[in-house]
């Protein structure tokens, strides 16, 4: 075992000493120091009277964000009107389900606004071909409730 304890000792040999960081006087972590001293920039650019406390959130502090996914009827590029049908379908698609939603009377930047708006609210992909979206998945009964939602008045499918 004389070797085993040469190569310990060479390990030990190669290793230099290390100080410890100075310290900034909060808890340990390269990134406390940094957010204690946030909440004193908060303060200084707020003035004396909005003093806070560290890790206390103020009424500022709190962004409310009202319903970013929505937006009003009269500012939507597209109107939904007519019928529309939702078909589910699977045929040349690798086994994979989509549901086409057809009968929109809507031009190319409507259905792309369309597309983009369900994608992002139903929580899936969408492509537009010609006049139909294609939802990527099983989506008829979630994707009809979206359309009655947002002003269809006729809404048909599987």
């Amino acid at each position: 075992m004389p070797l085993a304890g040469t190569l310990l000792e060479v390990g030990k040999r190669n290793r230099q000493p290390t100080e410890a960081p100075p310290s900034s006087g909060t808890a340990d972590g390269p990134f406390n120091a940094a957010l204690s001293g946030l909440s004193t920039l908060r303060a200084q650019m707020a003035g004396p009277a909005a003093e806070v406390e560290p890790g206390r959130e103020t009424e500022a502090d709190r962004e409310v964000d009202p319903a970013p996914n929505t937006m009003p009827p009269n500012e939507r590029p597209y109107v939904l009107k007519g019928k529309l049908a939702l078909h589910k379908e699977k045929k040349g698609r690798g086994g994979k389900t989509a549901t086409r939603v057809s009968g929109f009377q809507l031009d190319s930047d409507g259905l792309a606004a369309l597309a983009k708006d369900m994608k992002r609210q139903l929580g899936c992909g969408a492509v537009v071909e010609g006049q139909d979206i294609v939802l990527l998945g099983d989506l008829t009964q979630r994707a009809a409730e979206w359309l009655r939602a947002h002003g269809a008045k006729r809404v048909v499918g599987d």
